[in-house]
């Protein structure tokens, strides 16, 4: 599980816990010298696309002959089989997961990156990656890639 905050004012504490699916909340208040405290707890399922820590994450490593050297990254504690197309391609069919013609397949190990090159496909402009979580695909493109690193990120499911 990941630490997503702690709120602590006055002798009210709040901590939540997230992992991939569910939203724990521990509540105290009430907290006084005689180390009595009201308490309470609960979870809420979250659908994975919902949390942001689901998606993978990519950068420009820059222009590289014929193409576009993009760095991977897996948020997730376990490896996964991330998909992305090889060529550049459209931001409709980035954002939807359709018209791919040039699918690779990696595994990527937990909590770890690669570098992949993308190929130049016409007037394509974007890139884009993927993997199956549950009962969806999440998806994280980008379009406006420029020579000196940067790109616009964004995230879609399907």
């Amino acid at each position: 599980m990941l630490l997503y905050y702690v709120y602590t004012e006055r002798c009210n504490t709040l901590i939540r816990l997230v992992n991939e699916t569910t939203v724990i909340t521990k509540y105290a208040n009430n907290l006084n010298a005689n180390t009595s405290m009201s308490y309470y707890s609960y979870s809420i399922d979250v659908y994975v696309y919902d949390n942001p820590a689901n998606y993978l994450t990519i950068s420009n490593s820059g222009k590289v002959s014929g193409g576009w050297s993009i760095k991977v990254t897996n948020p997730l504690n376990r490896s996964i089989t991330v998909q992305y197309n090889s060529k550049m391609c459209f931001l409709g069919d980035a954002q939807k997961w359709t018209g791919l013609k040039d699918l690779v397949s990696i595994t990527l190990g937990a909590k770890t990156s690669t570098t992949v090159t993308i190929k130049g496909n016409g007037t394509a402009t974007s890139v884009v990656f993927g993997y199956v979580n549950g009962n969806y695909r999440l998806i994280t493109y980008a379009n406006k890639l420029n020579a000196n690193g940067t790109l616009n990120m964004m995230t879609s499911y399907v």
